[in-house]
């Protein structure tokens, strides 16, 4: 098999390594090592996907959420993007990060722009867009408002615009 983006037929392979029926298959799990730890799972019964952050115990954290209709682009609003044919670079401003860029690495087309706001030093507000393969329709877009007492972040809203 050659480079990965030019794979095709068979040689695509989903982006989980585990299924699991429901949570309770998923917590229970037997036979994960701590080289599994990073890697993906599906629940078919509400369509939900996970990753392992520790395999003893075994303890998952939810990377999508249980809606109905949900794509791709939701998992894709939650996580950084693991393929390595694409450009990742960032954009600092007085030492902050301001914008986080994914790009397909051959033709420099948007994937997925993550853009911060910061009030003082508090990130006051993330606004995450995935893009179509067209680089710019925005095909989803999150944003999440960070909301502090003094210097403790006390709630953050999130917000499905797109």
């Amino acid at each position: 098999m050659g480079l990965h983006r030019n794979s095709t037929g068979n040689d695509v392979h989903v982006i989980y390594t585990f299924t699991y029926v429901n949570a309770t298959a998923r917590n229970f799990a037997v036979g994960l090592v701590a080289t599994d730890v990073g890697k993906v799972a599906r629940q078919t019964s509400d369509e939900t996907y996970w990753i392992l952050i520790d395999n003893s115990p075994v303890t998952w954290t939810q990377i999508s959420a249980s809606t109905p209709g949900a794509t791709v682009y939701d998992l894709l609003l939650e996580t950084d993007i693991p393929d390595p044919d694409n450009n990742y670079s960032n954009t600092r401003v007085s030492g902050k990060v301001v914008q986080e860029k994914w790009e397909r690495d051959f033709d420099s087309t948007k994937i997925k722009i993550i853009d911060y706001t910061y009030t003082g030093s508090r990130l006051t507000t993330e606004i995450r867009k995935i893009y179509a393969s067209d680089g710019t329709t925005i095909v989803a877009q999150l944003t999440i408002n960070y909301a502090y007492t003094g210097s403790t972040l006390i709630s953050q809203t999130v917000t499905r615009d797109v």
